[in-house]
């Protein structure tokens, strides 16, 4: 609910607990993604690392269920924003091969061939999906973070028909910050991929409305990747409205952004801010 500062205090608590008078392991992997969270959150991203491995090392000791699945998406994650996403590419195509992780994995691998910017490849993918409207995604706990993938895979084709299609199934969560499963990892507000699919339909003061709850909610959080990447689509999506005004907000919002990219070692929007690409 994007109330952070209630959940770190949460977090310490249990803390206090897992360390005191309950001594349970279990509490133990489920402070270390709760920390892991965290770090995410913030950028800090060796810290997310860390607490990602820690924590997958307790689940597979207590043979909690999916310990690997969450660990897969957590690393997923950063490798993304370091620009090293080829790296999981193999383990995805191996995941999407499975009967039960075809739909599950697809979107992500989509992602990763949009990133690459392989674009057939990413088409295929995005399609198998697109299809059936997407509902042959899970709805697990992961369901949201797919819908994520599957915006970016949206806007990097420019598909307007599943751009509206995407935006109708995730507006009900435009005020959510958006959690790998119970809150292992994050990706900051859902308005910011609200407003790049609204960007894609040409929808300008309903993508700008999106792109400012994006930027109040990540900034209120202290979400400052996520911030960076809400500036830099919410300047694209200025640039190409083209209104008075607007290439200016836009030149600002960049390099508010890439500042960012740049201390946090975020490379791979490094790259696209600096090449002027989705």
């Amino acid at each position: 609910m994007a109330d952070v500062a209630n959940a770190k205090e949460d977090l310490q608590r249990l803390g206090r607990e897992a360390e005191g008078i309950y001594r349970e392991p279990f509490l133990h992997c489920l402070l270390k993604h709760g920390l892991a969270c965290e770090a995410s959150l913030e950028g800090r991203f060796a810290d997310f690392e860390r607490f990602a491995q820690e924590a997958l090392a307790m689940g597979q000791a207590l043979e909690v269920e999916n310990a690997a699945g969450i660990f897969g998406t957590q690393m997923f994650t950063l490798r993304r924003e370091q620009g090293r996403l080829r790296e999981v590419e193999p383990l995805l195509r191996h995941f999407v091969r499975t009967p039960e992780g075809a739909n599950a994995w697809r979107p992500g691998l989509a992602l990763i061939y949009a990133e690459l910017g392989r674009t057939a490849e990413a088409a295929a993918e995005f399609n198998q999906l697109a299809r059936g409207d997407f509902t042959d995604v899970p709805q697990d706990g992961n369901w949201l973070v797919a819908m994520t993938y599957l915006a970016d895979v949206c806007v990097f084709l420019g598909d307007t028909s599943s751009a509206l299609t995407l935006h109708e199934m995730m507006l009900p969560y435009k005020q959510i910050n958006v959690l790998i499963s119970f809150g292992a990892g994050c990706y900051g507000s859902a308005s910011r991929f609200l407003g790049a699919l609204a960007t894609v339909v040409g929808r300008w003061d309903e993508a700008e409305q999106h792109f400012d709850t994006a930027l109040t909610m990540n900034r209120r959080m202290g979400g400052r990747p996520w911030l960076a990447h809400a500036q830099y689509q919410y300047a694209r999506m200025l640039l190409s409205r083209d209104q008075p005004g607007d290439s200016e907000k836009a030149d600002a919002l960049i390099k508010e952004a890439l500042a960012t990219a740049r201390e946090l070692g975020m490379a791979a929007l490094e790259q696209r801010i600096t090449n002027g690409s989705p």
